[in-house]
């Protein structure tokens, strides 16, 4: 079984997505941020 999906694990997705997608680390950090935002209608 793998790790606990906790919000510390957050920059290893982080990480991944950007290594995966050839992006910047605080891009893909930053459209998360924006997501998560829009979808609890933070502002």
């Amino acid at each position: 079984m793998g790790a606990y999906n906790t919000p510390a694990n957050v920059k290893y997705s982080v990480a991944a997505i950007a290594y995966v997608n050839e992006m910047k680390q605080q891009e893909v950090a930053e459209q998360v941020l924006e997501n998560a935002r829009r979808f609890f209608g933070i502002n």
